[in-house]
C-alpha cells in the first residue's frame, strides 16, 4: 500500500525457505530502495504473527501500534 510518501511492506515467504534469511535480505533491500527514493515504510501484521514481528524488530521497526483494519463491503453498483 502507498499513499503519498509513505508505504506499507508485506512479505510472504515459502514454507521452505523459511527461517533461511530470505525475508530479512529481500526487506531489507525494499527498505533501503524506498529510502533512496524518498519514501519510507511502515510495518503492519495481525499481534499474533511472532515471525513478522520478529522480523520487523529486526529490521528497525520498533514502535509497534495497535490499530483497526476496517473493511467495507461492496454494494450493488449504481445504474447496473
Amino acid at each position: 500500500f502507498w499513499g503519498r510518501d509513505r508505504g506499507e511492506s508485506a512479505t510472504l515467504t515459502h514454507p521452505e525457505c523459511r527461517r533461511r534469511g530470505c525475508a530479512s535480505a529481500v526487506c531489507g533491500q525494499l527498505i533501503s530502495a524506498c529510502e533512496a527514493l524518498g519514501f519510507s515504510l511502515y510495518w503492519g501484521c495481525e499481534a499474533d504473527n511472532h515471525a513478522s514481528l520478529g522480523l520487523a524488530d529486526k529490521l528497525g521497526f520498533s514502535d509497534p501500534r495497535a490499530y483497526r483494519l476496517l473493511h467495507f463491503e461492496q454494494g450493488p453498483l449504481l445504474g447496473a
